[in-house]
């Protein structure tokens, strides 16, 4: 398939435009991408992300449980992660329990967004473990093979001046469920509106370059950097994301959001599959 030049990919952002994204193993192979990332996420706990990043002796499991600095019991995170890959429980406290202090009576409701991450090295690290991966995991692991390519051309073409500054890159595909696991069926779309307001505000990746392919519930808005203005996706169209480091080479980075999304219905599950490319340089630490 053709991939974008730099001259293309110039014209478009002169327009403000986002980076459009076609591919054909998105209409052929993953086109059931987002039921497998919710089929993933049935299967995934702490439990399962322990076992499978437990097997290499020379490198932990880990966990961590991380805070808000300013409003430490509304906001806060368990991350788990090891050799092979990571998973996160992101909690913010509902929307009744939200207003008030730390002290006023709870109801205890709360919104949830869960992230898992696979890495190059995911497929490599649990067949040395000895496990053996899923079909929902070994579909992922495919996909990043598969969508890898497209990066390394992008990096050369747009990014090519930053190369000798970077140790190695990363690919990442990070897969995300948004929920409501204190909804009743009279207050889940509230539930599900507060959850998509408090995880979804305007923002750039703090990455290089990442690929966005798709959303069960159309919420996410990329902004039109001549206008300013707003504006839905094109419904199950992809997009290719510059990011924080992009900005080094003269790209104008995508701002997106999420917006509530009314016909979205009273299904309390979104998903999210995409795929980020990020730099590790030099003189990182």
């Amino acid at each position: 398939m053709k991939l974008l030049n730099k001259t293309e990919l110039k014209a478009i952002q002169e327009l403000g435009d986002p980076v459009l994204f076609t591919h054909p193993a998105l209409t052929n192979e993953f086109s059931d991408r987002l039921d497998i990332a919710r089929q993933l996420f049935d299967a995934m706990t702490p439990e399962v992300c322990e076992a499978y990043n437990s097997a290499d002796e020379s490198e932990q499991f880990r966990y961590e449980k991380w805070e808000d600095d300013d409003i430490p019991d509304k906001i806060y995170a368990h991350r788990y992660g090891g050799p092979s890959f990571s998973y996160d429980e992101d909690v913010m406290v509902g929307p009744e329990d939200w207003e008030g202090d730390k002290d006023a009576p709870k109801v205890g409701d709360y919104v949830l967004r869960r992230k898992i991450y696979m890495y190059d090295w995911t497929r490599e690290r649990i067949e040395e473990s000895g496990l053996i991966a899923t079909a929902e995991m070994e579909y992922f692991m495919d996909m990043l093979d598969t969508f890898k390519p497209v990066f390394e051309h992008y990096n050369k073409e747009c990014l090519s001046d930053q190369m000798d500054n970077v140790r190695f890159y990363l690919t990442k595909v990070m897969l995300i469920e948004y929920s409501t696991p204190t909804a009743t069926a009279d207050n889940v779309v509230e539930h599900r509106k507060f959850n998509t307001e408090r995880f979804g505000p305007s923002h750039i990746d703090e990455t290089m370059l990442g690929l966005h392919l798709g959303e069960n519930i159309q919420e996410v808005q990329t902004q039109n950097t001549v206008t300013g203005e707003w504006s839905f996706l094109p419904k199950d169209s992809a997009v290719l994301l510059f990011s924080e480091f992009a900005e080094q080479s003269g790209w104008n980075p995508t701002y997106h959001r999420m917006i509530h999304n009314t016909n979205g219905g009273s299904s309390d599950k979104r998903y999210v599959v995409a795929i980020d490319w990020q730099p590790r340089y030099k003189d990182d630490d």
